[in-house]
């Protein structure tokens, strides 16, 4: 792994390790119909006298982000997403320093979008000793643009500190140009954690990209970076499935975390998590891509898989503070902290995850191949079963049957999606009755007759006049039973055979010549006959020659 640059990072870190920021609460999703934004922010729910309240709205939901800009922190008050909400690509304003508990109640705030030409990016800009769960920021964009001098950058949020995310989510894409700040933390999910700031049960299928070729900045799928930890500081059972593209041969790019900073050393601990997500960087430094995590020397991981793709799971940082450097330990042995994995849909990697995750059955296998969270029933595969069944009942020849009808059952198959979800287990299971009724509709194709149809013909060329008897052959013709189809072919050829067969049975009536007398009486006949032609011949040849003497 390249040296890493900590230098500009020392005054980043060391100013920001004094800040108290906010932490905002986001969590898991599901398919319902979405209340659409159309820019408008409703406060009227907010009384500021009570300790929960329901958001119904995506009005409601702007509204939350306009009382925050008004320093209202939700200290104290517990805000539950009651419905799906689409925030329509319109404009949002992250929701700045909040310290409450948000419950997203298992909802999400799909295709948000964020950018900013200053500050922290984020569903949540900060959460500061919140608690969020049960939400999915869903087809997000973020946008960091080269103006904004923002440290933190993130989907759900751009910075937590000392609070709890739980069962929470991110998709979509963060795109960084970090021209304007100095070595920033990036990530598809919260730019940076601090203190004793827990993740556990979260994911990110974002897509990370940082632009720039000659700044570095600390790049995680799920967290950019880690510092200033904690006791209780944790990543819990979480996983990347995305990408992160870096430009820069000097920053440090992971799937679950950037890197673990702790600075005071204290543990910043990542357990259970997974990593199979997409990580670029340039060719010449291609050890700094790292599917967990860069760990300083009070890190520590544990049972944790990666994919196998030749690339370095997780590293030992050797860090000189004196100089805010650091480089990869060349002696640690990144299989204490778990192991690569080439097929992740082996059952037995799945065993492994759910033996040694803090929730019990939290792993299952995705539609993609890879593991999720059993919760999420929009990326598991639905039961096909049924449909297995009504594909059983397709023959197994099917060139017995004529083409159209063939043609409309291999459409009706060939139409089937196979990465429906659970949630779409109604469609699914509809796709039980066209197959049925396409094998239902199947057609036999007709019978050969042609071998009837010659033999048939080879009889009418004859004569029956000239065959003692012909009624063998008009009886064999009149048995002929048309309209059968293949799978009575068997019969359709006993008919050409019984057909074949009595016209080899024919007997000619034979032609008989008149008799006059017995052998000799026609034996005399003929001697009569030539003597006489003789004597003609000479009585002819004398008068010729009498002629020519006179």
């Amino acid at each position: 792994m390249k040296k890493k640059t900590f230098a500009r990072i020392g005054a980043v870190v060391l100013s920001v390790m004094l800040l108290i920021v906010l932490m905002p609460a986001t969590a898991f999703a599901t398919d319902k119909t979405a209340d659409k934004w159309d820019g408008t922010a409703d406060t009227a729910w907010f009384t500021g006298t009570e300790t929960e309240y329901n958001i119904d709205s995506a009005a409601a939901l702007a509204g939350v982000s306009q009382l925050a800009a008004e320093n209202n922190t939700f200290q104290g008050i517990t805000l539950n997403l009651t419905t799906d909400v689409d925030l329509d690509g319109l404009p949002w304003t992250p929701i700045e320093n909040f310290r409450g508990t948000f419950n997203g109640n298992h909802h999400k705030v799909s295709n948000m979008y964020v950018e900013l030409v200053q500050g922290q990016s984020g569903f949540f800009e900060y959460l500061f000793q919140a608690t969020v769960e049960n939400l999915t920021i869903d087809q997000a964009n973020v946008v960091m643009t080269a103006t904004n001098s923002g440290f933190y950058q993130g989907i759900l949020a751009g910075w937590a500190q000392s609070s709890t995310i739980i069962n929470c989510g991110a998709s979509g894409k963060l795109t960084a140009d970090i021209s304007g700040s100095d070595v920033p933390c990036i990530s598809g999910f919260i730019g940076s954690c601090k203190q004793n700031t827990r993740l556990q049960n979260c994911w990110s299928l974002a897509d990370v990209t940082v632009v720039n070729e000659d700044l570095p900045a600390m790049v995680g799928g799920l967290v950019g970076q880690w510092e200033n930890a904690a006791d209780g500081a944790a990543v819990i059972d979480c996983y990347f499935g995305g990408s992160v593209l870096v430009a820069d041969d000097e920053t440090s790019a992971a799937g679950i975390m950037g890197a673990a900073l702790s600075f005071n050393g204290e543990v910043i601990l990542v357990s259970g998590c997974v990593s199979y997500g997409t990580i670029i960087v340039p060719e010449t430094v291609a050890e700094n891509a790292i599917h967990i995590v860069a760990l300083d020397e009070d890190g520590q991981a544990q049972n944790c898989l990666w994919l196998d793709d030749g690339k370095m799971a997780v590293v030992r940082l050797v860090v000189d503070w004196s100089t805010g450097t650091a480089s990869a330990d060349p002696n640690f042995d990144e299989q204490i902290c778990g192991h690569a994995v080439s097929d992740f849909s082996d059952p037995a990697v799945l065993a492994e995850l759910n033996e040694n995750a803090q929730t019990e059955n939290l792993w299952a296998l995705g539609i993609s191949g890879y593991p999720v969270f059993a919760s999420q029933t929009n990326l598991i595969r639905g039961d096909y079963s049924k449909v297995e069944e009504a594909k059983a009942k397709v023959p197994a020849d099917l060139s017995l049957y004529s083409d159209e009808t063939v043609a409309a059952l291999q459409k009706v198959l060939n139409g089937i999606n196979y990465d429906m979800s659970i949630d779409e287990q109604a469609e699914i299971d509809a796709l039980v009755k066209p197959i049925e009724d396409a094998v239902a509709s199947l057609v036999y194709k007709d019978a050969d007759y042609s071998k009837v149809d010659a033999a048939i013909a080879k009889a009418e060329s004859l004569n029956k006049k000239d065959y003692k008897d012909f009624s063998e052959v008009e009886a064999a013709i009149q048995a002929v039973v048309r309209g059968k189809d293949i799978t009575k072919q068997s019969e359709v050829d006993a008919m050409a055979k019984a057909i074949e067969d009595a016209l080899a049975n024919l007997e000619v009536i034979a032609v008989e010549i008149p008799k006059t007398g017995g052998a000799t009486d026609g034996l005399s006949l003929w001697f009569a006959v030539l003597f006489l032609s003789g004597g003609a011949t000479c009585l002819a040849a004398a008068y010729r020659k009498k002629l020519r003497m006179h």
